[in-house]
């Protein structure tokens, strides 16, 4: 295990572990927002960066963690809060949710909250039968932090007894931003988006994403270019305008979704901040 550490703002530093070994790595933000992995390090130079935005709810990769069906027990294991590198997570007390809400439904009715001990975590009796389910997260930013940015996530799956893992689609991030998450306005801006189902569901095959931008808070939105960069990769490129011309963020909106009609839709309000 390699120590903790509590960082605020920009920090880069340079590290030596042992190679080819799992390692527990634990680290916190701002004095709260407790982010954790677990990885093998090859031999050689490797960087990795946490925190990067955006900074969203997501689908956790990581050994033993999955979002499954039991009968008539939906278990919902997400993670309150993810990074650009999908072995990070953070899980959420549910007390630092800051006013944020998870709703459940079936077929269109509600069934409840998802908030155990954790945000995004809860065990749901559900009926008998095929159905379809919608999990929608608002997720306000917090006011004492710029680590996490305001978003809404609505995942829909289908599910049915007889079925172990469920079908949930995640969106992995990697934008080219500064290592205060800035970009500069009045040019290109890029970044890859990788579209992935949980480790071991099954699914209709997935399709190509939708991305969207808006340089006003989400009142008016541009579609971005999108294209295939491998298996599950898309580079996501659009124009940003000068800083006089927004209000000083650029927000985000992206959709996957399968063949079997399963899907996500996230959007994030301040991405990132925009620089002269």
């Amino acid at each position: 295990m390699r120590e903790g550490e509590d960082w605020h703002g920009a920090v880069t530093r340079t590290e030596y572990v042992t190679a080819d070994v799992p390692w527990q790595e634990s680290l916190l933000q701002d004095s709260w927002l407790s982010w954790a992995a677990v990885r093998s390090y090859p031999r050689g130079v490797t960087d990795t960066s946490w925190a990067k935005t955006p900074v969203v709810p997501g689908v956790p990769i990581r050994t033993g963690v999955l979002s499954t069906r039991d009968g008539d027990q939906l278990h919902i294991r997400l993670s309150g809060f993810t990074d650009a590198d999908p072995t990070h997570f953070s899980d959420v007390p549910q007390w630092w949710f800051q006013g944020g809400t998870t709703t459940l439904s079936r077929n269109g009715d509600p069934i409840g909250p998802c908030l155990d001990f954790y945000v995004l975590n809860c065990d749901v009796t559900v009926p008998d039968g095929a159905a379809t389910y919608t999990l929608a997260a608002d997720d306000p930013a917090p006011v004492f932090t710029d680590a996490v940015q305001s978003s809404k996530t609505r995942w829909t799956f289908h599910s049915q007894p007889g079925e172990d893992v469920l079908p949930l689609i995640d969106l992995d991030y990697d934008m080219a931003v500064s290592r205060t998450d800035t970009v500069p306005a009045g040019a290109g801006a890029t970044m890859q988006l990788g579209v992935t189902r949980q480790p071991g569901s099954s699914g209709g095959g997935l399709q190509a994403p939708t991305v969207q931008v808006s340089y006003d808070g989400g009142v008016t939105w541009q579609s971005a270019r999108v294209t295939p960069h491998g298996p599950g990769r898309y580079d996501i490129s659009y124009r940003v305008p000068d800083v006089a011309a927004t209000n000083g963020f650029v927000a985000l909106r992206a959709s996957a979704g399968d063949a079997a009609g399963n899907s996500v839709v996230q959007e994030i309000t301040r991405a990132y901040r925009l620089v002269g």
